[in-house]
This record gives structure tokens, C-alpha cells and sequence, in this order.
């Protein structure tokens, strides 16, 4: 009965122990991640630089379904597309695929930025 009890406990103090630390996430290179909301919660821009100092600068309004994409002085604005996961963004020239922070931007299919959290 009592290594029933002292196993108990020590179990129960293991999965305490395990739900209470917390997960560091470090970003080594030289990425960075900029996100701003605006008064209105349909309204966010986004800006990511990747390893390569390219910044890539999103404004997604989500009332309808499109992002403005601005690179390299270039603005484009993609349509929201059905994705299986994470964001897909497009229109006859340009494409934007992703999820989370890990973006991949192309121009007539040619990858032309990517920023990956590692």
C-alpha cells in the first residue's frame, strides 16, 4: 500500500514538474519578426527580414481575404487561397506559402524569399 501511495506521488510531482517548464525558443541568425495589429482586428502587418537581410513586409486584412506584399519596392496583393494548413496567397505572378513564421514568397515560381524560424 505504501509503494502504491509513494509511486502515486511520484508520478503525480514528475507530470507537475513537466507541465510547469516552459520551451526556449532561440533565433541564432540573423531573422527578425515584426508583427503590428492594427485598431481593427481584421487589419495585420507582418514584416520578416531573412538571412540576407531581404525584408519582406505583409498587411493581410482578413475581412477580405487578401494580403498586400511588399518587396524589394515591389507591392503586390495576393487573394487568400484554401490551405490544408497554415496561409496560401496568390495571384497570376505571385505566391505566398506558410506557417507560423516559416514563409516562402515567389515570383513566377521562382523562390525569391524565405524566412524560417529555426
Amino acid at each position: 500500500m505504501t509503494k502504491q501511495f509513494l509511486t502515486i506521488a511520484l508520478v503525480a510531482m514528475v507530470l507537475m514538474t513537466a507541465c510547469n517548464q516552459k520551451t526556449i525558443k532561440e533565433n541564432p541568425g540573423k531573422t527578425k519578426t515584426e508583427t503590428i495589429t492594427t485598431d481593427s482586428e481584421n487589419i495585420i502587418s507582418q514584416s520578416l527580414t531573412d538571412k540576407n537581410g531581404n525584408t519582406l513586409k505583409m498587411t493581410f486584412d482578413n475581412a477580405k481575404d487578401i494580403v498586400t506584399v511588399d518587396f524589394e519596392g515591389e507591392k503586390t496583393e495576393l487573394i487568400r487561397k484554401r490551405a490544408a494548413s497554415g496561409i496560401w496567397y496568390a495571384n497570376d505572378r505571385f505566391e505566398l506559402r506558410g506557417k507560423g513564421n516559416d514563409i516562402q514568397f515567389r515570383k513566377d515560381g521562382k523562390l525569391i524569399f524565405e524566412h524560417q524560424d529555426n
